[in-house]
């Protein structure tokens, strides 16, 4: 899972790691969107994914 997303839980230990670091598994989430303009909900999601 994302560590921003667990932060709180593993900080309050109702969540932790199943195995040792070496499991660890680097993430990266890259988004692409279309230059047309593609509409209110797909514009406002767009917005929320780039913190915008």
């Amino acid at each position: 899972m994302p560590q921003t997303l667990v932060e709180d839980d593993i900080g309050q230990g109702r969540l932790v790691a199943a195995a040792t670091s070496e499991w660890a598994v680097p993430l990266e989430i890259r988004l692409y969107r279309d230059s047309e303009l593609l509409g209110k909900a797909a514009n406002a999601f767009w917005n929320t994914a780039v913190g915008g």
